[in-house]
Parts: C-alpha cells; structure tokens; sequence
C-alpha cells in the first residue's frame, strides 16, 4: 500500500495549471469550431461532448477518460466565478436528477466551447448566469497535468455559492491511503 502524506494530496489538488497548458487547451477548443456532433466521436472527423473535451486535453498530454461522467472526476473542484479559460463545465441536461451528462470548455467571459447535440457542430455558447446552461450547471473543475484523480464522482452537492460541485471521496482500492511517513 502506497501512504500519501496530506500535505501531497492539497498541494496536487490545488496547484495551479500552467498559463500554457490552459492557452493551448482552449486554442485547440477553438480550432475545432464547426467540426459536426457525432454520437461517440473524438476525432476531427466528428466529436461528442466528452470526446471533443478528451482530444483537446490530450493535445496538452492529459489524458482524460471518455466520458463526462467520468472526466468529472479529474482535477480540483472549483466554483464557476473562479473558473479560468480551460477549466471544465459539467451539466445535467437530461431528465431529473443532478448526474453529469454534458462537458465543455470554458472560455472566459461567460463562455464556452462544447459539442452540444446531434445535428449540430461544436460551437460557443453562453454560460453567463441565467442562461439555459448555466441553469443546468452541476460543476467546474479545474485540469492540469498532474491533477488528482477521484473516483466515479458519487454525490453532488451544492457549493456554499449556490452552484453545485462534485464531492467524491478517495477509494482504498485506488491504493492510496491519507497517512504519514
């Protein structure tokens, strides 16, 4: 078993991404404007939400999981006012209940890049508050390089701002335990 002192786990989980990183993230975002929405797809020749988010991630050598459910595990939990250009939105845009069913990239200024639905291409589209996203909002994160990974996020719960982030815990059989030297 492999012991992670606390100190290790705060500094992973709130050290900042590189200026870079985030610059490149959101360049590649961009370049794939109007690239059409395919069910599955994480390529240039079609992407879905999580598959767009996947491929311009790992253009900056982050590999991300599939899924938005799952790549909303990664990284550190962040409320939406400070959420920087490159940062991750995660959505419920289906049915009740508060589960993760959409991602895109945040911009800045109340914006972000997502492969919205079938039918439609990978767009900009507003986040500001009251929007149709924005009210489907269930959390922010912030990736970088050497961010911590949680397991399947378990519970959603509401930040003390009002816009909800994922709350997950550690799993022992990931193999870490909190602990000292």
């Amino acid at each position: 078993m492999r012991y992670v002192t606390p100190l290790i786990v705060a500094a992973a989980l709130l050290t900042p991404a590189p200026a870079l990183a985030q610059r490149t993230v959101v360049r590649e975002s961009r370049q794939q404007l109007g690239v059409p929405y395919v069910w599955g797809g994480a390529s240039r020749a079609g992407f879905d939400c999580s598959g767009l988010v996947q491929y311009v991630f790992k253009r900056e050598k982050i590999q991300l999981p599939r899924t938005a459910d799952r790549q909303a595990a990664w990284g550190s939990p962040i409320d939406l006012k400070h959420a920087r250009a490159g940062d991750l939105l995660f959505f419920h845009t289906s049915g009740k209940g508060r589960e993760v069913t959409h991602v895109g990239v945040y911009l800045g200024n109340g914006q972000m890049v997502h492969a919205p639905k079938p039918g439609s291409h990978v767009k900009v589209t507003s986040v500001a508050p009251g929007s149709w996203m924005a009210q489907r909002l269930v959390a922010a994160r912030h990736v970088e390089r050497h961010s911590y990974h949680l397991p399947r996020p378990s519970v959603l719960a509401p930040a003390a701002t009002g816009l909800p982030e994922i709350v997950a815990a550690a799993h022992a059989d990931h193999g870490y335990t909190i602990g000292h030297f």
